[in-house]
């Protein structure tokens, strides 16, 4: 079941470390840290070139129904 709404609700730990041009390609890899009720807490990464770029920890509300 996919959730009809996301909410964001909190940024954590977030570095933004090296700047991002506009010609470069950027990947996202997310790591789900925990999940309770409909609350579930990432580690994100952003990379270039498979180079760290950025780094967060965040927290989203999922509603389902």
């Amino acid at each position: 079941m996919a959730p009809k709404v996301i909410y964001m609700l909190s940024v954590e730990n977030a570095k933004f470390r090296i700047p991002v041009r506009p010609s470069d390609v950027v990947e996202y890899h997310l790591t789900k840290l925990a999940y309770r009720r409909n609350i579930w807490r990432y580690r994100g990464e952003a990379r270039v070139h498979d180079e760290l770029v950025a780094e967060a920890e965040i927290a989203v509300y999922c509603e389902f129904g």
